[in-house]
C-alpha cells in the first residue's frame, strides 16, 4: 500500500493536522487489508520527514484504540525513516527543527496554517508525539537515514543527525549523501543510495519472513471464534506508566532469578490496593512485547482480571484468552484445540476442565516457542475459580521444578500480579521474605512489592511530579501552590498512586470555576481512598442522588461493561425519579441526555471512568467501597439553588443517607430494567412474527439498534436478562417466567436475538 501526498495539497488543506492524517492513514491501511491473506502480511513503513511524525502519531492512536487496530499493530515489523525529526534537548530546539522542516517542505507553496502553526509554534506537540512514540515504538525494527548535505535556499541541514536518529538499540542509523528534499529520491535503480535503501527494507523483511503464519483454515477460524478474544481491549483500560517508573522491577533480584531460571518458572508480584499493580503489569506487557518484536522467538500473552465482568473474572475465560493469543502467534499449535473443538459441544468446550489439557498439550508441543504470560489482578477472580486456577498452575510448575523435567519441553514463564492473598500464598507456598528466614521454592518466586518502599517512593515522586507538571500547564495555579501541593501529595500518598491521581483530578475539576489555597488544602485533607470516594459521591450527586445510585448499581451488576450509549438508555428505564414513566421506545428517546458522557461525569465525577466509550469503576477499591460504606448527607452543604422543573426528575432528598449497594439488589435493579425495556419492544413489534429472519438479518438488526440511541440497550437486555434472572428467580417467585413462554409476543421480542437462538 502506498499512502502518499503531494506537498502542495497536503499543506494547503484548511483544517487538517497531524492527528487527522494519522487517523486517515490507519483507516486506509485497515480498509486495504480485507482478506485473511492480506491481514497476515507483515507491514513495513517507509516515511519521509513529516510523514514519520504522522506514522508515530498513528502508532500512538492505534495503541489508544487497540480494539480497532490491534491486528495492524502486531503486524508492523519495522519502519524506515528518511530525515524524520525525532528528538531535541529542549523545546527551543524542537521549535527550531520544526520551523526548518516546515520551511523545507513548503518552499513555494501556500502552507496549511494549522499544521504549520502546530509544528512551528507549538513545539510541545511535536515533542509529545515523539515522547509517546518512544514508549510504544520500541518493539519495531528501525532504520533511520539522515541527511549530510545542506538544503538549497536554507543553507543548512534541515534535520541534523542528532535529531534524525532515535538512539535506540533496535535502530540502525545510515548516512545519506543528500539533502532533506532528495533523501528519498533516487536517479536510478543502480544508484548506491537506492541500493542501500532497498537493502535496509529487505533486511527487515528477511528477518521476519520465517515467522509469518499460514492463514487459518475455515474450521480453525471457527475454533478461534470460540476462544476468548476480549483481552485485546484490556491494555486500553489501564493508564500508561509515567516514563522512568516501574523500571526497578526489571533489575530486582527476584525478577532476575525468575528470568534466568533455565526452564518454566512463576513469579508472583504482590502489593496493596491502589499501589500501581495494573500499571506495573502494563509496563511488563510492553517490555516483553518489545523484546519479542526485537527478534526473540517467544510467544507472549497477557490477561487482566476484573471483578464482576464475565470474560475477565474466571479461570476458564483466562485460559481461553491465553490460548487465543498462543494460537494467534503460532497457528500450527491450534491443532491441539481443534481436536476438542470438533468433538465437544460449545458450552463444554469453554470450560476450564476442557481447556486446561489443551493448554498443556499446546505448551508441550515440540514446535512451540518459549512462552511468557503476564496475568494481573488475580485477587479479582471469582473465589472458587481462583482456587481451581492457582492450584492447577501451581501443580503445573511443581511438575517442572527440576532441570531434568524441562528437557525437550517449552519454557513457560508466567508473572502473576495481585494484592497479598492468603489463599494464593498457601497454595503457591510463597511467602514474603520478611515472613520466613529461608525459603527454597525452586522455580516459583515472590516479589513482595509491599516491602519495596524505596522503589515505590521513587516512583511515587516521579508520578507526582508528572501530575503536577500536567496540572501546571492546564491551570492558573501559582507556582508556590503547586509546589506545596506536590510535597503534600508525596507525603500523603502512603504508597498509593490512585490517591494522588484522584486528588489531582479533584483539584483540576475545582480549578474550572476557580479555587483558593484553602480549597486546595481542603481537598488534600482527604487522607485516604475512602475519604476521596466520599468526596466524589457527595460532591457530584447532591441533586442526583437516586440517579447516581442507579447508575452505579447498573455498573456493579452488569455482566459486561456497558457502553455510554447503552447506559444512557438503561439509566432512564423504570426511572422511579421520572414522571411519567416511559412506556415506549419513542418516549424514552426524549429523555436521553446528550452528550451522555458529560452527564455521567455530572452524576459520578471521577468515581466512574470512560474508556473506549465503556464505563468502569475508577478502581476495584471503588467497587468494594460502594458495597460496604454508609454515610450521611449532613456533612454536605445543601444545594445552593432551588431545583427547577427540569431538575425535578432527579430531585434530591436532603434527609437521605448513602447506604451500601447490595449486589443482589443491584442485580434485581438491572433485571427490572431489562424486562421493562424488552416490554417496550413487545409493544413495538420489531422482532415478533419474523420467523424467517436469518443470522445476517439478525446481525443487521442488532447493528441498527446500536446506531439508534433509544434502541442501543436492546442487544444487552435481550442477551443478558436471563443471566440476571437466574440467581433471583425463586426469590422473585418466578415473576418473570412469562418471558420464557414460547409463542408469546414477549418471548418473541427477545429470543431471536439471544445467543441461544443465533
Amino acid at each position: 500500500l502506498s499512502f502518499g501526498y503531494k506537498s502542495t495539497s497536503y499543506f494547503s488543506r484548511s483544517d487538517s493536522d497531524v492527528r487527522d492524517f494519522a487517523s486517515e492513514l490507519l483507516s486506509a491501511l485497515r480498509a486495504s487489508r480485507k482478506s485473511q491473506i492480506e491481514k497476515q502480511r507483515p507491514i513495513i513503513f517507509v516515511c519521509h520527514s513529516l510523514g514519520g511524525i504522522v506514522f508515530k502519531q498513528a502508532v500512538v492512536r492505534a495503541h489508544e484504540q487497540d480494539h480497532f487496530y490491534a491486528s495492524l499493530l502486531e503486524k508492523i515489523q519495522g519502519v524506515v525513516f528518511f530525515a524524520t525529526p525525532h528528538r531535541g534537548s529542549d523545546l527551543a530546539l524542537w521549535g527550531s527543527i520544526a520551523s526548518r522542516v516546515v520551511q523545507a517542505a513548503t518552499l513555494g507553496f501556500t502552507t496549511n496554517a494549522k499544521l504549520s502553526q502546530d509544528l512551528k509554534v507549538n513545539s510541545e506537540m511535536l515533542k509529545s508525539i515523539s515522547d509517546s512514540f518512544a514508549y510504544r515504538g520500541g518493539n519495531f525494527r528501525v532504520r533511520s537515514f539522515y541527511e549530510t548535505e545542506f538544503m538549497p535556499k536554507l543553507n543548512c541541514r534541515v534535520v541534523d543527525k542528532d535529531s534524525a536518529t532515535l538512539g535506540w538499540g533496535n535502530e540502525l542509523d545510515i548516512a545519506s549523501s543528500s539533502n532533506h528534499s532528495n533523501i528519498c529520491k533516487f536517479p536510478s535503480p543502480v544508484d548506491q543510495r537506492y541500493q542501500t535503501a532497498v537493502f535496509a527494507i529487505s533486511e527487515m523483511i528477511d528477518i521476519k519472513l520465517e515467522t509469518v503464519n499460514p492463514p487459518f483454515t475455515a474450521s480453525q477460524e471457527k475454533c478461534m471464534e470460540q476462544l476468548n478474544a476480549e483481552y485485546e481491549h484490556h491494555l486500553g483500560q489501564i493508564d500508561d506508566p509515567v516514563p522512568g517508573t516501574c523500571e526497578w522491577v526489571l533489575s530486582h533480584q527476584k525478577f532476575q532469578q525468575w528470568q534466568s531460571w533455565p526452564g518454566s518458572s512463576l513469579l508472583w508480584i504482590t502489593s496493596s490496593a491502589g499501589c500501581g499493580k495494573s500499571v506495573m503489569a502494563k509496563f511488563l506487557v510492553n517490555h516483553f512485547q518489545a523484546k519479542r518484536e526485537a527478534g526473540i522467538a517467544r510467544n507472549f500473552g497477557y490477561f487482566f482480571f476484573m471483578d464482576g465482568v464475565g470474560n475477565q473474572d474466571n479461570a476458564s475465560a483466562t485460559v481461553s484468552a491465553l490460548l487465543h493469543q498462543l494460537y494467534h502467534s503460532q497457528h500450527g499449535l491450534i491443532s491441539h484445540a481443534l481436536k476438542k473443538f470438533e468433538g465437544t459441544p460449545s458450552h463444554v468446550f469453554g470450560r476450564f476442565s476442557t481447556l486446561w489439557p489443551v493448554l498443556v498439550s499446546s505448551v508441550d508441543d515440540a514446535s512451540a516457542n518459549d512462552i511468557v504470560w503476564v496475568l494481573d489482578g488475580l485477587d479479582e477472580c471469582e473465589p472458587k475459580s481462583l482456587r481451581q486456577f492457582i492450584t492447577t498452575f501451581s501443580n503445573f510448575f511443581d511438575s517442572r521444578s527440576s532441570t531434568e523435567s524441562q528437557l525437550s519441553k517449552t519454557s513457560l514463564k508466567i508473572i502473576l500480579l495481585s494484592r497479598p492473598n492468603s489463599l494464593m500464598q498457601q497454595i503457591l507456598g510463597l511467602f514474603a521474605d520478611k515472613d520466613l528466614i529461608r525459603v527454597e521454592h525452586n522455580n516459583k518466586f515472590r516479589l513482595a512489592g509491599e516491602d519495596e518502599s524505596q522503589a515505590i517512593t521513587a516512583d511515587i515522586l516521579q508520578f507526582a511530579q508528572r501530575k503536577i507538571n500536567d496540572l501546571a500547564s492546564a491551570s492558573a495555579l501559582p507556582g508556590e501552590v503547586l509546589e506545596r501541593l506536590e510535597k503534600r501529595l508525596v507525603v500523603g500518598a502512603d504508597f498509593t498512586f490512585l490517591w494522588i491521581s484522584l486528588v489531582i483530578k479533584m483539584v483540576e475539576d475545582s480549578t474550572v470555576n476557580g479555587i483558593s489555597v484553602a480549597g486546595v488544602e481542603s481537598i488534600l485533607n482527604t487522607s485516604s481512598l475512602d475519604d476521596v470516594y466520599r468526596h466524589l459521591l457527595l460532591g457530584t450527586s447532591r441533586t442526583h442522588l437516586k440517579k447516581t445510585r442507579k447508575l452505579l448499581s447498573i455498573i456493579l451488576a452488569s455482566a459486561r461493561p456497558l457502553t455510554i450509549e447503552e447506559m444512557c438508555v438503561a439509566v432512564e428505564v423504570e426511572a422511579d425519579y421520572s414522571d411519567p414513566r416511559t412506556e415506549s421506545v419513542q418516549l424514552l428517546g426524549r429523555l436521553l441526555h446528550r452528550p451522555f458522557d458529560n452527564h455521567v461525569r455530572q452524576l459520578c465525577g471521577h468515581f466512574v471512568r470512560i474508556r473506549r466509550r465503556k464505563l468502569y469503576f475508577v478502581h476495584q477499591t471503588a467497587r468494594a467501597f460502594l458495597m460496604t460504606e454508609s454515610f450521611g448527607q449532613d456533612s454536605d452543604p445543601q444545594p445552593s439553588r432551588a431545583l427547577s422543573l427540569a431538575d425535578h426528575d432527579m430531585a434530591y432528598d436532603a434527609n437521605e443517607t448513602w447506604k451500601p449497594i447490595n449486589l443482589d439488589q443491584a442485580n434485581s435493579t438491572l433485571l427490572k430494567i431489562c424486562v421493562a425495556y424488552i416490554r417496550m419492544f413487545e409493544a413495538e413489534g420489531d422482532v415478533e412474527n419474523d420467523s424467517s429472519w436469518n443470522d445476517g438479518q439478525i446481525a443487521q438488526y442488532l447493528e441498527m439498534c446500536k446506531g439508534n440511541p433509544p434502541r442501543a440497550f436492546f442487544p444487552y437486555a435481550a442477551v443478558y436478562w436471563v443471566q440476571h434472572y437466574r440467581p433471583v428467580r425463586k426469590q422473585l417467585d418466578h415473576q418473570y417466567d412469562e418471558l420464557l413462554q414460547p409463542g408469546t409476543k414477549l418471548f418473541e421480542a427477545w429470543i431471536k436475538v439471544h445467543t441461544s437462538w443465533v
